[in-house]
């Protein structure tokens, strides 16, 4: 594809959703903008979670930009709370 095709923005994705920004047969990339609070299930192997921006908890662990974590596919609630940006990957 071209640069043009390429290229797309995120900034005013909907807000509390888990958005999938990029999605092949090997990963998929997801964005996450939490205001409040937000919950979602998931049954992936795992969730690699990069704060952004903001600051929060993440199943009631204190989280905030710059942290990484990973959620293995035993958490199968996810609990969200403050405001914050969130990059998820999988496979």
């Amino acid at each position: 594809k071209s640069a043009e095709d390429s290229v797309r923005h995120f900034a005013d994705a909907e807000v509390n959703s888990v958005v999938c920004m990029y999605e092949c047969k090997y990963y998929k990339v997801s964005k996450i903008s939490v205001q409040g609070s937000m919950q979602f299930s998931q049954d992936n192997p795992f969730l690699a979670m990069s704060i952004l921006d903001g600051a929060g908890k993440v199943n009631g662990f204190d989280v905030k930009k710059g942290d990484h974590l990973i959620l293995p596919n035993a958490v199968k609630n996810v609990e969200l709370t403050g405001d914050m940006r969130i990059i998820v990957s999988t496979i």
